[in-house]
């Protein structure tokens, strides 16, 4: 959205639902209703990660010398898969040290773990069942992501703000009062035709 509102022609032609020689795209069609955004009243951007997360992490680790072990999974995108296959476990080489032990764990290898192992999990997961296929999953959310974020939101009318509050009442009036989401979530429900319960 941000490339949009600067007007690359690729973004702009994206939110039209339209490939590189200007043809309509059946894969493409899917972003026009959030053509809309680019004239929203508030700013969009993958900055909010950098900003309310990384920023902090890497100023953290200039100032303990400490490098981060993270959870990553390489089944979880390509791009996490193939940094997982260029450096392994432990990236030394790279711009930025650090270790990913879980990386070729998949999903089901560490609900099969906790349940193995009887790990407690945290409460917005719920507990963990076996479906009739056999695989395993939380009666809850299965990955809560950022808090803050409500990008693919949509999907669950917005249930994942509902759920917040249930979970922590302080943690949804900040995201909601403190952070403006209520806001953004009204504007959204009065412009874009999305279904919010």
């Amino acid at each position: 959205m941000e490339a949009a509102r600067r007007g690359a022609s690729w973004a702009v032609r994206k939110l039209n639902g339209v490939n590189k020689n200007g043809i309509s795209s059946k894969y493409r069609r899917r972003y026009i209703k959030w053509n809309v955004l680019i004239d929203a009243p508030f700013l969009i951007s993958n900055q909010c990660c950098f900003q309310m997360k990384e920023k902090q992490l890497l100023q953290y680790e200039k100032e303990s010398g400490k490098k981060p072990i993270v959870a990553l999974l390489a089944e979880e995108s390509e791009r996490r898969r193939m940094a997982y296959l260029r450096t392994g476990c432990n990236s030394f080489d790279s711009s930025r040290v650090m270790s990913k032990p879980l990386a070729f764990w998949t999903e089901q290898d560490i609900l099969w773990y906790i349940v193995e192992h009887d790990i407690g999990i945290a409460p917005p997961y719920g507990s963990i069942i076996k479906n009739t296929d056999g695989k395993l999953r939380c009666t809850k959310e299965q990955r809560t992501g950022c808090m803050f974020c409500p990008v693919g939101c949509h999907l669950d009318g917005f249930g994942k703000y509902r759920r917040l509050r249930e979970y922590n009442q302080q943690l949804y009036d900040y995201c909601m009062y403190e952070l403006g989401l209520d806001f953004v979530l009204k504007w959204i429900k009065e412009n874009i035709n999305c279904n919010m319960n």
